[in-house]
C-alpha cells in the first residue's frame, strides 16, 4: 500500500516583538480522524530548546494541516540573541533548535521526497535540518540553508535515498550569520516532510564480537532505513568491521551506520592492545596546594590519549606540568599520547597575601583604597600568581597625619616599599605607612601655591565611594619642603566614582562635600565641569564668578576660618579638577651664623617663635642701644629692625594685628652709603658684631637696614637698654677678652668659651 503523504505543516505567524523566555510545549496530536489511513502516523512538539538568553515566544492557536485534517498546536519562535541583548548566536549550537517528534506505527515507512523548513524574517538566519533516530543517532543531516524574507523563497531539501520509520525527530538549527539586527525572531514557516507512506518489512541486524568488546545497535529495522552499530572496546582497540553475507566486506567505522535491506549479522574485530601507564601526580609537599584529573595510574592503549586538568586550592596557582625532570606545560589542561610509560606532575605554589594597614590614617567610614577592595585595613587578597605585586602610585593620596607627609611602606620586617614600584613577593607582607615629620605649613608659605586634585582615573581610582569619609591628600611644596595638603570627601549623601571611565571627568553626585584647608586671600577653580554651576555652594556661597558656559567656577575666598566646604549642589555632575591656589602667607627671613641680621618686611607681619625683635633707639660714639626685649611683636610694614635669633631662616607671618611701637628707631633702609663714610652696616667685625662703617658707593640690600654716625667712630656694638639686659657688645669666641669675667651665676671664669657673661660689669655674648 503507497500513499503520497505529507507529513506536518506548521504555519506561524511572523513576530518582531520581544517575549519571555520560560515556554513549554508538549501538547501530542493523534491523526485519527477520518481516513483511518492517517493514524498510521503521531506527532508531538518534541523537546525543543534555545541557547541560553535566546527569545522565545509559544504561538497559541495555529493550525497543522495534514491533508485536509486540521489541528490545533502550540509551538514555538526564536530569536538568535544571548540574554545580555549584545551578542547573537554566530554558529550552531547543540543546546539550540526547534523541531518536533513523529511516530510512525510498525510495518510502515516513509520514503522521504522533500523537506521544506522555510524560515521567514531575513536572510541573517542560516538553518540545517537534521534528523536523528529514537537512540539520539543522526539520520539525516542537510547543508546549510539561508532564511528569506517571506514564505515563499525558501529552498526545499531534497534527500537522497532517506526513510523513516519508528520514532524520530526532525529539528532545525539556527543561528544569526551577521550578528546584527538582533531584535528579529526566527519564525519556521510550513515546516514539511513530504514523502511515500507504505507497508514495510522488517529485517534483524544481528552483532558479534570478536575479541575484547562489547557492540550495541543490534534488532529489527524497517526495510531501507539505517542502524547504528557502535563498538567499545575493553582491553584491547577496535580494528574493524565484518558482515556474514559477504566475506570480502570490511569497514572501519565506528560508529558503523548501515542501509537495512535483509536479514544481516556484523561482526566486530579487537586486537590486542598494547599499553602504557601513564601517571599524573601533584608535586611531593603539595597535596594542600591544588588537585588534578586522573590522579594515580593510568592504563592507556598506545597513541590513546588521556588528559589531566590541574585546579590550584585557593590561596595557591598552577605553575607547571613537568615530566621526565623537565617542563613539559604551563598550560593547567594538558592532553597527552600514550607512547610510552610517562608521569606528569603538577606543581603548584602558594600565593602571598599583601595587608595594607593604614595605621588610623584612613579617615573612613567603609573604604579607603577602594581598588582593594575592604574596609579599614586594605587587603590584596592575593598577590599575582606570578609573584609579583605593585604599590599603587597614589596609594598616599588615601591618607593624612598631620605634620606628616607620607613617604613609603615598610613590612612587618621594616623592609620598604616605593610607592608605585613592582616587586616580587617572598613573604606574606603587611604594609604600614612611613612618615617624614614637615615643619611647613601653609600659614607661613613665603609665596603663592598651588595645589591641584585632579578627578581622572589615571591619577587616583574612585571605585564606587558613595556612603563614606575618605581622604585625598597632595602633596605641595611650600618653603622649599613637600607637605601633605588633604581633603576631605564626604559621599554620606552623594557619590564619586571614576571606575571604567576613560577620559578625564569623575562622576560626583549632588550633596558631595569637599572639605580643603583655607586661609585668608586663597582662590578656588573648579574648571570644566561637565555641567554648569548654579546651585553648588563655596564656603557656603554662591557668589563666584563662572565662565566656560559657567562650566568653571572662581571664588576668593576672605574668611578666617581654617578649612571651607564645596558641596555639589548640581544634578548629573561630571568634574575634572578642584585648584586651590594659596597667597603668600609670610615673608621668609635668614638670620646668619653671626646670629643677628637687618630686616624691612614688604607688609606688617609677626615676629615669630624662636626670634626676637628690636629698634635702635641710639646710637652715640661706639654704642647701638636696642629697645627693651619683647617690645617689638608685630613689625609695621617697610619698618627696619633688628632681629636675633639663632642660625636659619624664619618666616614671619603677616598680621592683621596692631603694630608695635617703633617710635625713635633710628635704624635706616633703602640708600647707597654716601661719600662722606656715614653710613653703617652690620657685619662680624674684629670688636664683635655691631655696626660697621660702609664703603662708600656700596648699595645697602634691598629688605636690609643701616646707622647713622655722624661722629665718624669706626663701628657700633650693640648695647641693650635696661639695668639687666644690656648687652654691650658681641665678640668671636676666637676674641680675647680682657678684665675681669664672671659668669651669669657670679662665678669667675678664666676664659669664656661660647655664652653670656659680665665682662667689666657689662653683659657680653662670646660667639
Amino acid at each position: 500500500m503507497k500513499k503520497l503523504f505529507t507529513l506536518l505543516t506548521l504555519s506561524l505567524l511572523s513576530i518582531g516583538t520581544a517575549w519571555a523566555d520560560n515556554v513549554t510545549v508538549g501538547r501530542t496530536l493523534e491523526f485519527s480522524s477520518t481516513p483511518t489511513d492517517y493514524a498510521i502516523v503521531s506527532v508531538t512538539n518534541a523537546t525543543t530548546t534555545k541557547a541560553d538568553g535566546a527569545g522565545v515566544k509559544t504561538l497559541t492557536g495555529k493550525k497543522v494541516k495534514l491533508n485536509s485534517t486540521e489541528k490545533t498546536i502550540n509551538a514555538p519562535c526564536y530569536r538568535s540573541l544571548q540574554s545580555d541583548n549584545s551578542t547573537a548566536l554566530l554558529s550552531y549550537q547543540n543546546t539550540s533548535y526547534l523541531g518536533f517528534q513523529t511516530v510512525i506505527a510498525n510495518g510502515y515507512r516513509l520514503t522521504v521526497s522533500s523537506i521544506s523548513a522555510q524560515v521567514a524574517v531575513n536572510n541573517q538566519f542560516k538553518y540545517k535540518v537534521v534528523i536523528v533516530d529514537e537512540g539520539g543517532n543522526t539520520i539525516y543531516e542537510s547543508s546549510d540553508k539561508t532564511g528569506a524574507t517571506n514564505s515563499t523563497n525558501n529552498p526545499s531539501i531534497t534527500p537522497s535515498g532517506l526513510v523513516l520509520a519508528g520514532t524520530v525527530q526532525v529539528r532545525m538549527f539556527y543561528y544569526n550569520s551577521s550578528g546584527t539586527d538582533k531584535s528579529k525572531y526566527l519564525v519556521p514557516l510550513n515546516f514539511t516532510i513530504t514523502g511515500e507512506l507504505e507497508t514495510a518489512s522488517s529485517y534483524t541486524v544481528s552483532t558479534s564480537v570478536d575479541g575484547d568488546g562489547t557492540v550495541t545497535g543490534a534488532g529489527s529495522y524497517v526495510d531501507g532505513t539505517k542502524a547504528t552499530l557502535r563498538a567499545t572496546p575493553g582491553a584491547a582497540i577496535f580494528d574493524h568491521w565484518s558482515k556474514a553475507s559477504d566475506g570480502s566486506w570490511s569497514s572501519t567505522d565506528n560508529p558503523l551506520q548501515v542501509a537495512v535491506t535483509a536479514d544481516e549479522t556484523y561482526t566486530a574485530h579487537f586486537a590486542a592492545a598494547t599499553t602504557h601507564t601513564i601517571t599524573g601526580d601533584v608535586a611531593a609537599g603539595q597535596s594542600s596546594y591544588g588537585s588534578i584529573t586522573n590522579a594515580g595510574d593510568n592504563v592507556v592503549v598506545e597513541n590513546e590519549t588521556i588528559t589531566f586538568e590541574a585546579t590550584a586550592n585557593e590561596g595557591y596557582a598552577f605553575v607547571n606540568w613537568t615530566s621526565g625532570g623537565s617542563i613539559y606545560s604551563t598550560d593547567a589542561s594538558i592532553t597527552v599520547t600514550s607512547t610510552a610509560d610517562a608521569t606528569y606532575t603538577a606543581n603548584f605554589k602558594k600565593l602571598f597575601t599583601v595587608t595594607y594597614n593604614l595605621g588610623g590614617y584612613g579617615n573612613t567610614n567603609t573604604k579607603v583604597l577602594n581598588n582593594y577592595n575592604t574596609e579599614k585595613n586594605v587587603n590584596e587578597k592575593y598577590a599575582a600568581a606570578n609573584d609579583k605585586v605593585t604599590i599603587p602610585a597614589y596609594s598616599h593620596y588615601y591618607m593624612y597625619r598631620e605634620g606628616y607627609i607620607f613617604s613609603k611602606w615598610k613590612d612587618q620586617d621594616e623592609q620598604e616599599y616605593e610607592k608605585g614600584t613592582e616587586y616580587t613577593l617572598t613573604k606574606d607582607i603587611t604594609l604600614t605607612p612611613v612618615w617624614v615629620a614637615t615643619t611647613q605649613t601653609l600659614d607661613n608659605s613665603a609665596s603663592a601655591t598651588t595645589v591641584t586634585w585632579n578627578f581622572k582615573v589615571a591619577t587616583i581610582l574612585f571605585n564606587e565611594w558613595q556612603g563614606q569619609l575618605g581622604y585625598y591628600t597632595k602633596p605641595l611644596t611650600v618653603n622649599g619642603e613637600l607637605i601633605a595638603v588633604p581633603m576631605t570627601i564626604n559621599t554620606t549623601t552623594g557619590k564619586v566614582s571614576n571606575l571604567g571611565r576613560n577620559d578625564e571627568l569623575s562622576q560626583v553626585n549632588t550633596g558631595t562635600t569637599f572639605t580643603i584647608p583655607a586661609v585668608k586671600g586663597m582662590t578656588v577653580t573648579i574648571a570644566d565641569a561637565y555641567t554648569a554651576f548654579s546651585t553648588t555652594t563655596v564656603a557656603g556661597s554662591t557668589e563666584y564668578t563662572k565662565s566656560n558656559s559657567d562650566k568653571t567656577l572662581t571664588y576668593t575666598y576672605n574668611g578666617d576660618e581654617p578649612t571651607i566646604d564645596i558641596v555639589i549642589g548640581e544634578n548629573n555632575q561630571y568634574l575634572k579638577t578642584i585648584a586651590v591656589t594659596y597667597p603668600a602667607m609670610t615673608i621668609a627671613q635668614a638670620i646668619t651664623s653671626a646670629e643677628w641680621a637687618t630686616f624691612v618686611p614688604s607688609a606688617k607681619v609677626s615676629v615669630p617663635a624662636g626670634v626676637k625683635a628690636y629698634t635702635v633707639t641710639a646710637a652715640s660714639s661706639t654704642t647701638a642701644t636696642l629697645s627693651a626685649e619683647d617690645a617689638i611683636t608685630v613689625i609695621p610694614a617697610n619698618e627696619p629692625i633688628l632681629i636675633n635669633g639663632a642660625e636659619g631662616t624664619y618666616y614671619f607671618p603677616k598680621s592683621d594685628a596692631a603694630a608695635s611701637d617703633v617710635s625713635g628707631n633710628q635704624l635706616k633702609t633703602g640708600a647707597v652709603a654716601s661719600a662722606d663714610g656715614s653710613q653703617y652696616i652690620l657685619a662680624n667685625g674684629g670688636s664683635g658684631v655691631g655696626f660697621y662703617k660702609a664703603t662708600a658707593g656700596t648699595a645697602i640690600a634691598a629688605g636690609k637696614a643701616y646707622l647713622v654716625n655722624p661722629s665718624g667712630a669706626p663701628y657700633f656694638l650693640i648695647d641693650f637698654g635696661g639695668e639687666t639686659t644690656g648687652i654691650d657688645a658681641v665678640k668671636g669666641a676666637e676674641t680675647k677678652v680682657n678684665g675681669q669675667v664672671f659668669d651669669l651665676q657670679g662665678r669667675k671664669v678664666a676664659q669664656p668659651t661660647k655664652g653670656l657673661y659680665i665682662v667689666n660689669g657689662k653683659k657680653m655674648v662670646i660667639k
